[in-house]
C-alpha cells in the first residue's frame, strides 16, 4: 500500500518535472522558433528515470494526467477545495496550490533546471 507522504512528493517531484518540460516548451518556441535543430539541452544523463521522462514525446500530458491521479489518491483531509469559478481547471489549481519555488527548496534544487537530482526512481517502482 501506497503510503500518503510517498503520494504528495511522488506528485511534488511530477509537477517539478512538467515544470521544466513546460517552460522549456514555452521557451523553445519563442526564442527557437524555425531553428530546432539550435535548441540547447540540458544533459540529464545523470538520471535517467528523469531523462527518459522529459524525453517522451508526449512528456506534459502523461505527467499531467499522472498528477491529477495522484491527486485522486489524496484523502479529503488532504486537498484543499477546488472552486472552478477561480481556476480554468483542477490541474491549473493543482499547480497553484504547489508553489514552485517552495518545492525547489523542499527537494534542494536551485529551480527546475536542477530536476535531474531528483529521485523518483523508488518513488515510480510504487506505482508500477
Amino acid at each position: 500500500m501506497i503510503k500518503i507522504e510517498e503520494v504528495i512528493e511522488l506528485q511534488e517531484k511530477l509537477i517539478i518535472i512538467y515544470k521544466y518540460i513546460s517552460q522549456k516548451r514555452m521557451f523553445n518556441k519563442f526564442y527557437f522558433s524555425g531553428m530546432e535543430d539550435q535548441i540547447p539541452s540540458r544533459d540529464l544523463s545523470s538520471n535517467p528515470m528523469v531523462k527518459e521522462i522529459v524525453e517522451l514525446e508526449d512528456a506534459e500530458d502523461m505527467l499531467k494526467e499522472s498528477i491529477l491521479e495522484l491527486e485522486k489518491m489524496l484523502p479529503p483531509n488532504f486537498k484543499e477545495d477546488y472552486d472552478p469559478e477561480d481556476f480554468n481547471n483542477e490541474f491549473q489549481y493543482i499547480l497553484f496550490k504547489n508553489n514552485p519555488d517552495a518545492l525547489y527548496l523542499k527537494y534542494e534544487l536551485k529551480d527546475s533546471e536542477e530536476i535531474e537530482k531528483l529521485d523518483i526512481s523508488a518513488l515510480m517502482e510504487l506505482i508500477e
